[in-house]
């Protein structure tokens, strides 16, 4: 779900030996995925469907061994859309079989009356290119909705704040260059100030994520019961 140019997916089909099927909204992408398919000789084992998921999923019911998503589902949509989409997932999936997600989350400390944590919320979503945050709860609840039992719902193993911090220090150096070609008009002022959103941004997820608020791989894992 969300495979984006199918990166993942190809790594799972190597991985595994399987097939593997991406579905995705955005149409240059999906030709991206096609293309490193072809280019990798894997499109005997690499499906690629153009599609939204706020909308029924084109495929057919109990057609699929597991389905995945990472950082490409539960961002992007609103609470009163979850329990369609879990259900559509759910409609598609074999019984017995699973489905994982790893998504940027809130994490259940976070407090949307805290101006702290509202004010660190507010600077770094758009650095994520999400337009939803929900909390783990909401998640769960939704796939339990559809049929699903839970297995796992926890936190990343791992924390994404210090690849931000290394982003961020080389953001700092190229805007430096940036000022200065600025400042001779061989560039317009908006690339500068773009470059400052960013950096805030990903100042802002360090701090949120080490104040363990939000997780930008909070793991779940779902199971359709057996017939």
């Amino acid at each position: 779900m969300g495979c984006g140019r199918g990166r993942i997916a190809h790594y799972l089909a190597t991985m595994t030996g399987g097939q593997v099927s991406g579905y995705n909204i955005d149409p240059n992408q999906i030709e991206n995925a096609i293309e490193w398919a072809a280019q990798t000789n894997m499109t005997d084992r690499l499906h690629f469907k153009e599609g939204n998921h706020h909308d029924p999923l084109d495929y057919d019911s109990e057609s699929f061994d597991g389905c995945f998503s990472v950082q490409a589902v539960w961002p992007f949509f609103k609470t009163e859309e979850l329990d369609d989409c879990a259900r559509e997932m759910y409609r598609i999936l074999k019984p017995g079989t699973r489905y994982a997600c790893s998504e940027y989350l809130l994490s259940p400390y976070f407090d949307w009356n805290n101006p702290e944590h509202a004010a660190l919320h507010k600077i770094y979503l758009p650095t994520l290119a999400a337009t939803q945050s929900m909390y783990p709860a909401d998640v769960c609840a939704a796939l339990e909705r559809a049929g699903f039992k839970i297995l796992v719902s926890e936190p990343s193993q791992r924390p994404a704040w210090p690849i931000c911090e290394q982003k961020r220090n080389l953001i700092f150096g190229i805007r430096k260059v940036i000022r200065f070609l600025e400042k001779v008009r061989i560039l317009p002022p908006w690339v500068e100030e773009s470059l400052e959103l960013l950096q805030n941004g990903g100042e802002a997820w360090a701090d949120a994520e080490k104040a363990k608020i939000a997780d930008l791989n909070w793991r779940i894992v779902a199971e359709k019961p057996a017939a």
